[in-house]
């Protein structure tokens, strides 16, 4: 019986390919349509007007000055989105000047730590225990202060 089901469906595949069966073509959507609470173009990024689909998911092609990006649907739509105006935030920052004059001063220091030790590596090595000692009491009372003032705070919620 299983074997007589199996031709039939096998034929009645054969016969839509022969006879060029066609299929209804996934719906392309209006980007303004699917996702009503975002602006399709800022300074930033643009957004397709059209959302092609596979009949199920849309994709949304996103225009930006750091290339173009994809989006699987609006959930993933807001998370590039995100992203995206992170990128911008960033680029931004390092293209301010404050952002690069203090880039440029901890290159310097850097260099001059690293020109320091090449002199006097014996010294320099010498010095890095009292550092990380220094810098561990320093934790330490950090924790504990917090702690005390944590403590504080909660006995006078209990009271």
């Amino acid at each position: 019986m299983n074997l007589i089901k199996a031709i039939s469906v096998t034929l009645l595949f054969v016969s839509n390919v022969a006879h060029g069966a066609e299929y209804e073509e996934p719906p392309v959507l209006g980007a303004q349509n699917t996702v009503q609470d975002v602006p399709l173009s800022t300074e930033i990024y643009s957004i397709e007007e059209q959302v092609p689909t596979d009949g199920f998911m849309a994709t949304y092609r996103i225009e930006t000055q750091f290339g173009q990006f994809l989006a699987l649907g609006p959930g993933m739509l807001q998370a590039r989105l995100t992203e995206i105006r992170a990128l911008a935030a960033l680029d931004h920052i390092q293209n301010d000047q404050q952002f690069i004059d203090a880039a440029e001063e901890t290159a310097g220091e850097t260099f001059e730590n690293l020109r320091q030790f090449a002199k006097q590596p014996k010294e320099t090595l010498k010095g890095v225990p009292e550092g990380i000692g220094r810098f561990f009491k320093r934790t330490g009372r950090s924790a504990k202060t917090g702690l005390q003032k944590l403590g504080g705070s909660c006995q006078k919620k209990l009271s």
